[in-house]
């Protein structure tokens, strides 16, 4: 197969074409070849392997500063739509990274600005561990460490695991209800 070059648009933009599928409910081109981790799109391109938006943003809007962007100049390929495997030149900006981190900040989407963790539990004062590992600050739900736990002491000791939505609840704050005959924790 013949290697793609940058200097080719029509052939570059038809290949880019042909490698996604149009989401008709979001605008958005999803790419259905080969992605990284995080589910951004890969694609080779004059020897070397990029990351497609920055592809498309060189073959769809074409000028000087998107050039730029395939050198290592700080500059990304950022996505309005907030879907990795989308190429819609429409849904792509470049930004600066930091750009980039303030838009999901400002959108919500960035992990610091979360109320819940991932299982739904509030991250208060009393229910948030906070750690420093190699400089950068990390932080998790007690709650769901407490049922790590407290299945990993089943698992080792031979009894049925709980579920992760299931509430701990601390037997000084409890209250105990006897209904039809069974025991009941509130």
């Amino acid at each position: 197969m013949k290697s793609r070059s940058w200097n080719d648009i029509p052939a570059l933009q038809r290949d880019l074409l042909e490698r996604c599928v149009v989401d008709h409910a979001t605008g958005c081109w999803l790419w259905t070849r080969g992605t990284d981790q995080d589910g951004y799109g890969r694609l080779s391109v004059g020897g070397r392997v990029h990351v497609v938006t920055r592809v498309v943003l060189w073959a769809f809007k074409g000028d000087a500063r998107m050039k730029e962007l395939m050198h290592d100049n700080g500059l990304e390929a950022c996505h309005t739509c907030d879907n990795p495997p989308c190429i819609n030149p429409n849904h792509l900006f470049v930004g600066t990274s930091k750009k980039n981190k303030w838009d999901s900040i400002k959108k919500g989407r960035c992990r610091y600005t979360a109320t819940h963790c991932t299982r739904g539990h509030k991250f208060t004062k009393s229910n948030t561990k906070i750690f420093i590992y190699k400089g950068t600050r990390h932080r998790f739900c007690r709650t769901c460490s407490r049922i790590r736990s407290r299945n990993y002491y089943r698992r080792e000791n031979g009894f049925k695991k709980m579920d992760m939505r299931d509430r701990i609840v601390s037997p000084q704050k409890s209250k105990k209800t006897k209904s039809r005959g069974v025991y009941r924790y509130d």
